[in-house]
């Protein structure tokens, strides 16, 4: 069960996530994300867990405003997000254990540039579910994050972030990972361009997406950028394709 993001094991993830095909000229962005996961046991079978998602290096393109327009790059840090995790797990029939898990997840404007993050506090409760069987581990992950406080010029933040793991024990300790995963933009517009293709990596982090500005900001592993949108959208940030590991 070692695979098991949701398990009372430690772990340390690093994810890698490279999106291909982001407007404008068809460029690539990555991310380079540590996740990990730190248990605190209590008597009763029950923990809580410390999982955090923090972006070390995020490298993202955008079209600048001058005239004539050209592009460029930006790297630095993401915002980084916590999640504390009340965790119970229950023993089933036939060797097959439920882990339960609920708490809140926080959100912190630490982004070293305002095209790798929100700007915004962010605060949403979340839900772990998992099976484990003997050869099959199925893990559910839900939240909805906000973002509070005012004073900021920033835009609002409510989206829903939904993850899925399916894992496949191997002999020899090899096992096969599906790992599909849905965001939705609450705040999105009628007619603004549609939620992004995300590639994630074992920490689940998701991605969001709309433009701020010709800019055309991009967050490719965070999963933290939620920029404002202009009163005439220019375009679509959404990525063609994206690979993680």
């Amino acid at each position: 069960m070692a695979e098991n993001p949701v398990s009372g094991i430690t772990r340390l993830p690093v994810a890698n996530s490279t999106q291909f095909g982001i407007p404008p000229s068809n460029r690539v962005g990555n991310g380079l994300v540590l996740a990990p996961t730190i248990p605190f046991l209590f008597d009763g079978g029950w923990s809580v867990l410390t999982r955090a998602s923090i972006p070390v290096v995020v490298t993202v393109p955008f079209a600048s405003e001058a005239a004539p327009p050209s592009t460029g790059r930006t790297t630095g840090f993401g915002d980084i997000g916590l999640e504390l995790l009340g965790h119970k797990m229950l023993r089933g029939k036939k060797r097959q254990f439920y882990d339960l898990g609920l708490g809140p997840f926080v959100g912190f404007p630490s982004a070293s540039d305002d095209l790798l993050g929100t700007g915004r506090w962010r605060l949403g409760p979340e839900i772990a579910l998992a099976i484990s069987a003997r050869h099959w581990v199925t893990v559910l992950i839900v939240r909805n994050e906000w973002s509070v406080g005012n004073g900021s010029n920033r835009a609002d933040v409510n989206q829903l972030w939904l993850q899925s793991f399916l894992f496949c024990n191997l002999p020899k300790l090899f096992y096969l990972v599906y790992e599909p995963m849905i965001t939705a933009n609450w705040n999105a517009q009628p007619g603004a361009a549609g939620p992004s293709r995300s590639g994630s990596g074992p920490d689940g982090t998701p991605e969001s997406q709309s433009a701020r500005d010709s800019r055309c900001p991009r967050d490719t592993v965070a999963s933290t950028t939620q920029c404002e949108r202009t009163a005439e959208p220019r375009g679509s940030c959404s990525p063609l394709w994206s690979s993680g590991s």
